[in-house]
């Protein structure tokens, strides 16, 4: 864990570190109120430590689990579901991991063998001495292999539960003693987990497992929570359904102190404030980490205003915009004897600073005590309560919102796709009520403007999405990954009028603008969603840095004027020339994909444009097609790029057919030889390939068996891809 990545809460990392993410951890529940950054820690941990070897890491969450209901009523059996396949893509990836390196280590097994045959007979000490390290490296290689074989027998034992018709408990616990024969522990990762324990599909069997499995160190779980989980609005009276938790590790994260919030301002980083200028976003912000990171970047943006008028007017303008939905779910979650006395204190009216609600809601952060008088935490949380109507949106109506992705490829914004929604709501509305909504989105910096749109609810659980206009300016100049603010809010609408009914902030990912994402998994839908259309925006026919090399492929072959492009003669000629002109470019084949993004759901790597590639003398497979590609098409040849487990090719269309070439080869061999190696390579994934054209679909079913080809220029067309822009 790297303590800069997560300042505000090293201490706590560490705490939760020793407790739930070692073998055979305890339960944590990570417990604050809204805005205090648990969500954030919690994916900060997530995102840090998924890559664990013994740890299988799941995250599970009441929304996702409605998603994966699909309709269907909740209940314990969607929970048990849901584990099983996330536990069987986690396999699934240590599976393929460890298998990458099984030839290796089954040939080291056969050299240390061939060499301690070797060596038996030598009697001195030398010999003796590498026998040890020979049998040292044998022994490591062999288990290796056993965690391999054990890998694949839970792997395919996890694969019969999840394509059974019934899961249960007994299924669970069988598949759970597998895992921990091969040393594997389940981490569960649950944000919000009181909404789990007021949903009335989700029995006490389903936490009485989980309890149970805790106590046998087969899952830790890792939760956050607004509410001490054995609080006893979670358990309906039940006078003994609270033991069920008692087992969690309560982790109390505070708002910060004036001090630590000097601090972490700055921390954030930008241009040093002053001790005045501290003061005065602290003042707008109070304790929260949320608010403290949005106010401090909006005051640098207006260029840190400091008379009263200019801070009077700055409060007024687009600072109200950038807080409001994290405002109006701070409203939603208060208790009607909250929202009154929140009332009566932006009134100015004295209020009983030891009641339970004001103790509640100073300890929560949103109100400051000093001596008899109280205020809310930020004046222009004041000015919004006083905004608020009476009549507030019914509490029956739940929101539920996903992204349908954590990680944003900046390519998407020159593709602009109108079937990739940014967000996905559920909502779920009472018997007897058919209220107008509007739910809105927006993606901070990188969208145009906000998108809403309004719906009609009917009774039960309905899905909506929303999906944003970029701005593909803005990704022009982004050379490192950023991660943004996602804006979302729910207002029922009623005669004109709008009513707070939900909104949150999350956070994505954008990814610089080389970084190439061939799939995705769905966030929701858990499908492996295929991208690799997307390379079409890297194959620049215009770049001025390819002028040189086309002109010196002209005039090594000459066309005739008039010369048909799509003649086999000529294509040939044309593809001769481009690979010799490339070939004195002397491009060294550099198999570096180096991207500063992991995530298990998402399959990227680094493409250089052509450009840097020039520039920089060196290529990996795909980067070396993208450069073939914008010359071929420079040469008004349709290319085609072939993704492969591992690898990528480029070819070209004709009127005898199609053929492709193997780039790493430009240098060091002649075209017969690329042409060859690309043939062979295209007809052992052939069948694969045509069976994709036959019935294209966006989903990739096994990412170690596929051969997908991308026409460029009809994705061009098609998709109405822009040329990828790199400042």
């Amino acid at each position: 864990m790297e303590a800069q990545m997560i300042f505000d809460r090293v201490d706590i990392v560490r705490e939760i570190q020793g407790t739930c993410l070692v073998t055979g951890g305890a339960s944590v529940v990570v417990r604050s109120s809204h805005k205090v950054g648990k969500s954030h820690l919690l994916e900060h941990i997530y995102r840090s430590g998924s890559s664990e070897s013994d740890a299988m890491f799941c995250r599970i969450d009441l929304d996702l689990l409605r998603t994966w209901a699909d309709g269907r009523k909740m209940s314990d059996s969607v929970f048990y579901n849901f584990l099983v396949h996330r536990l069987h893509e986690r396999l699934g990836a240590s599976v393929a991991s460890h298998a990458r390196n099984e030839d290796t280590w089954k040939d080291e097994i056969k050299e240390t063998d061939d060499k301690l045959a070797a060596l038996r007979a030598a009697t001195d000490i030398d010999s003796k001495e590498l026998s040890t390290e020979i049998r040292r490296q044998r022994d490591f290689c062999r288990q290796q292999l056993h965690v391999l074989e054990g890998l694949r027998r839970v792997h395919a034992h996890s694969r019969e539960l999840r394509d059974a018709p019934e899961i249960g408990v007994p299924n669970l616990v069988d598949l759970l003693d597998d895992l921990q024969a091969i040393e594997k522990r389940v981490v569960l990762f649950i944000d919000d987990f009181q909404r789990l324990l007021v949903e009335p599909g989700l029995t006490e069997g389903l936490f009485s497992f989980l309890r149970a499995a805790n106590m046998d160190r087969k899952i830790s779980t890792l939760a956050t929570s607004q509410t001490h989980l054995m609080d006893g609005s979670l358990h309906g009276g039940s006078p003994e359904r609270d033991s069920l938790f008692n087992h969690f590790n309560d982790v109390a994260l505070e708002p910060f102190t004036d001090a630590d919030a000097d601090l972490f301002i700055d921390w954030l980083g930008g241009a040093a404030l002053t001790s005045d200028e501290r003061q005065y976003v602290r003042r707008l912000a109070g304790g929260s980490p949320f608010f403290l990171k949005t106010i401090h970047q909006h005051f640098l943006r207006r260029n840190r205003p400091q008379a009263s008028a200019e801070r009077d007017e700055f409060e007024r303008g687009g600072l109200r915009d950038a807080v409001d939905a994290a405002f109006r779910e701070i409203w939603r979650r208060c208790s009607h004897g909250q929202r009154m006395l929140l009332r009566e204190v932006a009134s100015g009216k004295a209020v009983a600073t030891l009641s339970d609600d004001a103790l509640r809601l100073k300890r929560e952060g949103y109100l400051s005590v000093d001596g008899g008088a109280a205020r809310t935490f930020s004046p222009l949380f004041a000015s919004f309560i006083s905004e608020r109507a009476d009549d507030l949106a019914p509490p029956e109506i739940e929101v539920g919102a996903e992204l349908s992705y954590n990680v944003f490829p900046s390519a998407l914004a020159f593709a602009q796709p109108k079937d990739t929604p940014l967000m996905r709501f559920t909502l779920t509305c009472p018997h007897g009520q058919k209220p107008m909504v509007e739910i809105c989105c927006h993606l901070h910096g990188y969208a145009v403007a906000p998108t809403r749109r309004r719906v009609r609810l009917t009774p039960g659980a309905q899905q909506e999405t929303l999906s944003i206009v970029f701005e593909a300016g803005k990704f022009r100049t982004l050379n490192t990954s950023q991660v943004v603010h996602v804006e979302y809010s729910v207002d029922v609408v009623d005669g004109g009028k709008t009513r707070p009914l939900g909104g949150d902030t999350k956070m994505l990912t954008v990814l610089a603008n080389d970084n190439f994402v061939l799939a995705r998994r769905d966030q929701t839908t858990h499908k492996l969603l295929d991208h690799t259309w997307m390379i079409a925006a890297w194959v620049q026919a215009n770049e001025p840095a390819l002028i040189p090399i086309a002109q010196r492929a002209r005039d090594l072959f000459p066309s005739a004027p008039g010369t048909n492009p799509v003649d086999p003669a000529e294509v040939k000629r044309r593809v001769q020339s481009i690979y010799q002109a490339l070939a004195e470019q002397r491009l060294k084949y550099h198999n570096s994909t180096l991207v500063f993004h992991h995530d298990d759901n998402d399959f990227a790597q680094r493409v250089r444009p052509p450009a840097r590639v020039l520039q920089e003398n060196a290529a990996n497979c795909l980067e070396g097609s993208v450069l073939f590609a914008s010359l071929l098409s420079a040469f008004e040849i349709p290319p085609l790029i072939l993704f492969i487990p591992g690898h990528a090719l480029v070819g070209w269309k004709s009127a005898s057919g199609r053929e492709f070439l193997e780039t790493t080869l430009i240098a060091t061999e002649p075209l017969e030889k690329a042409l060859e190696a690309g043939g062979t390579e295209y007809a052992r994934m052939r069948s694969l390939c045509e069976a994709w054209e036959r019935n294209p679909v966006i989903t990739i079913d096994n990412p170690r068996n596929f051969a997908i080809l991308v026409d460029v220029h009809r994705v061009l067309k098609e998709r109405q891809v822009q040329t990828l822009t790199i400042g």
